[in-house]
Order: C-alpha cells, then structure tokens, then sequence
C-alpha cells in the first residue's frame, strides 16, 4: 500500500509540474490561443480534477480497506479466544465426567464381586457333592469288587491226616519190588506241579504203589473255594 500511495504521489506531482509549465507558455502565447486551444485545455483540467478526485477516493479505500483488516483481526483473535475459552471449558466437563465414569465403574465390580462368590460357594458344593456322590459310587463299587473277588477267591491247606493214611496204606500193602528193592516215603508238596490229583479210597493207593519201589513221594491238600471246604486232593509220585 505504501508503494502505491508513492507512485500516486509522484503521478500527481508530475502532471501538476507539467500543467505549471503549460500555463507559463500560454500566458507567452496568450495572443496566439484559439478558442478551441482554451476549450482543450479547459478539458484538460477536468481530467485532471477528475484524476486527483479518483485518486483520493483510492487512497480513502485503501485506507478504509486497512482499517477493516485491523477490525477483522482483532474479531478473529476475539473468537480465537472464546473458543479456547469454550473448549477448555468443554475439556474441563469431558474430564469431570469421565471421572465420574471411573467411579461408576470402580463401583460396579465391588457390588458385583458378591455374585462371583456366591457362584463360587455353589461352585464348590456342587463339587463337593459330585464327589461325594462319586465316593458312594466307589465305595459300592469296591464293595461289589470284593464280594466277587471273594467268590473267585481258591485256597489249599496241607491235610496231614490223609498223608498219615496214605502212607500207613503204602507200608501195609508192600509189593514184591518194594521188598526185594527197597523203598522210602516222602511228603512233598511240590509234586502237585508234577502229576494229577486223585480222590481218596484205599483201592487207589494200592493201584499208585502197584509198580514202585525206592523213593516214593506222596502229598495230600484240601481244597476251599471263598473258604468253604470242597475236596482233598492226593498226589503220589
């Protein structure tokens, strides 16, 4: 703005150096003008006045312009400021209220932590029956165990008395090998591993001596099955 008010200026002074010259050699030249030199020039101050009107109405524009800039800026750095001022204060709320938030939320667990424990209580119950249910189931499973275990269960005891007699029957009934060989009775209870069992009589003792002679081996057991007496066994080797 400043350039073009010197350019202005300097236009100005320019055109009224050359008016002041032009009037110095009409007043020269007075006599000679015409009419129509008078009426040119007479034109030619309008122009000018017009050109120095125009001139200030640009150098009043200008300034008005600069004003009305200033007069914006300050608007814009007023409503710069309220709406700092606005959203500082919309920030200060926004904080208020998320703290307020937190709080609820704080707050929630804690009534809510209850219903977790008591799930928890009825949690545990719940197991505690399972596995008291589960320690019946067990326990009557055990019990049915053993009594079949029991049911299968086999045993054997030495019967001593039937060995006595077996070998009573053996001494008794000597055969001719026995006497011209020799003979001697032993009990071992290994020899149930070796040969068969038979049931007890006399006749089938003399029938297991028939051919022997030298070491004759001879045992004799009960049989129980879940404790309950069923035969003797007789082995004679």
């Amino acid at each position: 703005m400043k350039k073009k008010n010197i350019c202005i200026g300097l236009l100005i002074a320019f055109i009224i150096i050359i008016i002041v010259s032009w009037m110095l050699y009409l007043k020269k030249q007075e006599k000679k003008i015409p009419d129509s030199n008078v009426k040119s020039f007479e034109k030619i101050m309008d122009i000018i006045s017009s050109e120095n009107t125009t001139n200030e109405n640009i150098l009043e524009v200008g300034l008005t312009e600069e004003d009305s800039t200033v007069e914006n800026d300050k608007k814009e750095k007023k409503e710069e400021d309220v709406s700092i001022n606005v959203q500082k204060e919309i920030t200060s709320q926004e904080t208020k209220q998320e703290n307020i938030n937190e709080q609820k939320k704080e707050e929630k667990p804690i009534q809510e932590s209850t219903k977790p424990s008591m799930q928890v209580q009825e949690n545990n119950n719940q197991m505690k029956d399972k596995e008291t249910v589960v320690k019946n189931n067990t326990n009557v499973e055990t019990k049915q165990d053993k009594q079949e275990i029991k049911k299968d269960v086999f045993t054997y005891a030495e019967n001593t008395d039937m060995i006595g007699r077996m070998k009573k029957i053996i001494e008794d009934n000597e055969t001719d090998d026995m006497k011209e060989f020799g003979y001697t009775i032993k009990t071992e209870s290994s020899i149930v591993n070796s040969t068969n069992y038979f049931s007890f009589t006399e006749k089938r003792v003399k029938d297991k001596i028939k051919y022997k002679f030298g070491l004759i081996q001879i045992y004799a057991r009960d049989y129980y099955k879940n404790g309950v007496f069923q035969y003797t066994e007789c082995f004679i080797i």
